[in-house]
């Protein structure tokens, strides 16, 4: 908003988005590598596959809100600001915080190997590159 720039606003809602993903993420993952116990004799592995899904559909919705949003602009052209030199600076520690995460993510990933958090992990690599 600062800055004049529709794409920082969808990639800063898009970012808070994924702030609340990870948190369902890292939940699903510390319950999912419980151990079998007597209502769960086979383990709590699938916890994973519903976070999964979640997930999924979490930034399904948010990629449909701006979309929605952007095709408002796109037909209202009043409705088009002109962004500020700042915007490159915000884009640019936003991209370098995306692939920070993407390294620690993985790091975590491998350590419990958790491939709901490699997933994770790549999700932060793929918004790195759609900031760039």
């Amino acid at each position: 908003v600062l800055t004049h720039s529709q794409a920082l606003i969808a990639d800063g809602i898009h970012t808070l988005s994924d702030l609340a993903s990870d948190f369902m993420v890292l939940f699903a993952a510390k319950l999912a590598s419980k151990d079998a116990d007597e209502d769960h004799p086979y383990g709590h592995d699938r916890i994973e596959t519903v976070a999964t899904v979640i997930l999924g559909l979490a930034l399904a919705s948010v990629a449909v809100g701006i979309g929605m949003n952007a095709f408002d602009r796109i037909t209202h052209p009043e409705k088009l600001l002109q962004p500020t030199p700042l915007a490159i600076i915000f884009v640019l520690l936003g991209i370098i915080a995306k692939e920070g995460l993407y390294h620690y993510t993985m790091h975590v990933a491998k350590k419990i190997n958790s491939n709901l958090l490699k997933s994770n992990a790549w999700h932060h690599r793929s918004d790195a590159f759609s900031s760039l």
